[in-house]
């Protein structure tokens, strides 16, 4: 459930690309956000414009400049990255952060350009996705341990008064690897085939205001679901699933959220797995290991006009 490219570059409303990245990075980017006017990057890459920097890095979208606040960074990878205020929050493969020994998930304050730790003993496997809801994170990984708590795959932490949390009952059966909000439901998608001891297959939601689960997706999709986005009351989802509620539909599928029904507007959809999925107006931008989109040989990026229904 990796965000893709070892390769970046801007696309913009002109229809023209460039590049402000100079050599960019050496490996993977697997994750990117925002805070103010800087591009927080995470990934597997160990150089960053010919900069020994390692896993994670800045960007000044102003004066298109590579910066690091974080001095040593991480060993090993970050594949999440969530901000909340001048916080921004870290998940990964990790087991250090600038030289201290804190376990797959961290925080840093971006005024301060300091590192730290609110998170206790942390998680004991990768943290692959972390999303806010006000001042509260909702994390997902293949975890079973929350700092020192036998929680599977999910799990909350307050940032006001730093304390962990489970309102998900048992939790998954296997990897969490994407998350998002719509309204007060979080959806989840991943690689589990049991939410809660229910027999849910790589999709379910939960309701936030009440803290139950439920499945409104039927038999939900056959293989991993790798991402989620949404445009209003649309829920999009991607993977390398090629069945969705026993239809025969490719990688990729929509979900009316209001009416709890499955449709698919993409055609034949994609010949291999969608990585990434993120909208724009009513855009929507998907990435992944595709090299053929509804019949067209388009290689690893596409766009979807969620209003005409057409791929370009």
């Amino acid at each position: 459930g990796y965000q893709a490219g070892n390769n970046q570059g801007v696309y913009n409303i002109v229809n023209s690309w460039f590049n402000p990245f100079g050599t960019g990075v050496n490996n993977n980017c697997y994750i990117m956000t925002t805070i103010e006017d800087i591009l927080y990057v995470g990934g597997d890459f160990t150089s960053v414009n010919g900069n020994a920097w390692n896993y994670i890095a800045a960007f000044n979208t102003i004066t298109s400049t590579w910066f690091n606040p974080f001095s040593t960074g991480l060993n090993a990878g970050c594949v999440a990255l969530a901000g909340i205020g001048n916080i921004l929050y870290v998940g990964g493969s990790f087991t250090s952060v600038n030289g201290n020994a804190w376990n797959y998930i961290a925080a840093f304050n971006t005024l301060t350009n300091t590192w730290f730790n609110p998170f206790g003993t942390g998680l004991n496997n990768v943290c692959y996705t972390i999303i806010t809801i006000g001042n509260i994170l909702y994390i997902g990984g293949n975890f079973t341990s929350v700092n020192g708590n036998s929680w599977n795959r999910i799990a909350t932490f307050n940032t006001i008064n730093n304390t962990w949390y489970n309102p998900f009952g048992t939790g998954l059966d296997n990897w969490c690897y994407r998350m998002i909000i719509i309204y007060n439901i979080l959806y989840v998608g991943g690689a589990f085939t049991s939410v809660n001891g229910n027999a849910w297959n790589c999709v379910a939601a939960f309701n936030t205001i009440t803290n139950t689960w439920f499945n409104p997706f039927g038999t939900g999709v056959n293989v991993g679901c790798f991402t989620l986005a949404s445009i209003g009351n649309i829920l999009y989802v991607g993977g390398n699933f090629t069945s969705v509620n026993g239809n025969s539909w490719n990688r990729i599928a929509a979900f009316n959220t209001t009416t709890s029904t499955w449709f698919n507007p993409f055609g034949t959809g994609l010949n291999s797995y969608c990585q990434i999925m993120t909208t724009l107006g009513n855009i929507l931008y998907i990435s992944g290991g595709f090299t053929t989109v509804n019949g067209n040989s388009w290689n690893y990026i596409a766009a979807f006009n969620t209003i005409t229904k057409t791929w370009f």
